[in-house]
């Protein structure tokens, strides 16, 4: 070969060479490399299927076992803030087979982060970092990091309207439709309930679970929207401070029951709800609502009540059966001074007493097996401006569909040693 030739081959060479490289720096792998499929129960069996060029097959596979699990009833070992602790894992499973099984990041992420059974924001923001990177283009993803952001500023409406607007993306995960339909469920809006049902029904999805959950759904909100004891944001009177000054002018010099009828008829003229109104003859004219909280079946309804001397605020636990409880009804705890705690208080101050006149707002809690509690926290004292001789937690148990199961102590702290009865 003379020189020219192996000059000319030798550069063409080194073309090639150079290209190559810039190609293979170019390249983006279609799946990630092996090292980062995720270790577990299924490791073998995605080595395998891996190593045989069939990943998306693999990743189908592990969507379908990841459906399973999720459907299924958590594993006895999951105690409370564990529930269902393999599913970040198995997501990450799927995407890490094929990372651009988008589907997967939205449902694994919808679960991990409104899942009232999981409620874990920081793994479910894992999973939508990595499914941002691997898919840059698919919106939804970003939309629930906004979501999920304003949950953890505890702010609702907007975390609500940014899933709202993710309903009609054919990406959007039937389960995230389902979550948002039941928030609504839980903070009384039975309307926009009723609407998320209803799209999920009108979109023509084959799911028949999901489709016999919808009917369900519906026939349960009908039923709770029509029953005439049910309150609901409506029954919320949101007075204004002025409003409130010309109602204190109004109404405050008379008498019971003048006083009731008047602050009906003053809420009527300053353009109060129907439902409003109604709460308040509920209470024979004696409070408002002024905020709602809605858990599941039961809502905890602050009350401001006007007349009284002392505590204007009250809380009562509505919407379950019985329909209303007053959670300061002293009466739902006189069996709590058999406890040998409270019994040595009330030895060494018999006038002590539980003043419950002024609850606050309850910690809330899922109960195991379904249903909640609301725990609020009363002083003990011998009389209003006393020091507490003790506090104690009172806790009102629902079962899921609602029903009172009682009310119970559930804890004593702070107790006293000393007499600080009155001389």
């Amino acid at each position: 070969m003379s020189r020219r030739a192996l000059a000319a081959a030798a550069l063409c060479a080194g073309v090639a060479l150079y290209a190559g490289a810039g190609l293979r720096a170019s390249f983006t792998p279609p799946f990630p490399p092996l090292s980062q499929l995720v270790r577990g129960p299924f490791q073998a069996q995605d080595l395998h299927l891996a190593a045989m060029g069939v990943r998306a097959a693999a990743a189908d596979i592990a969507w379908v076992q990841l459906l399973q699990y999720a459907g299924g009833e958590p594993a006895p070992t999951e105690g409370p803030g564990r529930r269902y602790n393999m599913l970040k894992d198995m997501t990450l499973r799927v995407v890490r087979l094929d990372s651009r099984f988008q589907r997967a990041y939205a449902f694994g992420a919808a679960m991990l982060a409104w899942d009232t059974e999981v409620q874990r924001p920081d793994e479910a923001l894992d999973i939508l970092q990595e499914g941002i990177r691997n898919n840059p283009d698919y919106g939804l993803l970003r939309l629930m990091v906004a979501a999920l952001a304003y949950k953890k500023q505890g702010d609702v409406p907007r975390m609500m309207g940014i899933l709202e607007s993710s309903l009609d993306d054919p990406a959007c995960p039937l389960l995230m439709k389902a979550i948002l339909a039941n928030i609504h469920k839980e903070r009384g809006e039975y309307a926009a309930a009723l609407a998320v049902w209803e799209n999920m029904l009108a979109s023509g999805y084959d799911d028949a679970s999901y489709r016999e959950r919808a009917h369900r759904q519906i026939d349960d909100i009908h039923r709770l929207s029509a029953s005439p004891d049910m309150v609901g944001p409506d029954a919320i009177w949101p007075a204004t401070k002025a409003v409130l000054d010309k109602f204190d002018a109004q109404c405050r010099r008379m008498s019971i029951p003048d006083t009731g009828h008047c602050l009906v008829d003053f809420m009527a003229g300053a353009g109060a709800k129907p439902a409003a109104l109604a709460f308040t003859r509920r209470l024979e004219g004696a409070g408002y609502l002024r905020a709602l909280e809605c858990h599941g079946r039961v809502s905890v309804a602050y009350v401001t009540y006007p007349f009284r001397a002392n505590s204007n605020e009250g809380v009562l636990l509505v919407n379950g059966r019985p329909p209303l409880v007053d959670v300061s009804d002293p009466d739902r705890m006189k069996d709590f001074w058999q406890d040998a705690r409270l019994k040595a208080i009330r030895s060494r101050n018999p006038e002590a007493e539980i003043w419950a006149s002024d609850p606050g707002r309850p910690k809330v809690a899922r109960r195991k097996g379904g249903g909640w509690r609301f725990v609020f926290m009363f002083p003990v004292r011998t009389c209003r401006a006393c020091a507490d001789l003790a506090r104690l937690n009172a806790a009102f148990d629902f079962d899921a569909r609602g029903g009172v199961l009682g009310i119970f102590l559930d804890g004593v702290s702070g107790t006293a040693s000393t007499s600080s009865a009155k001389p």
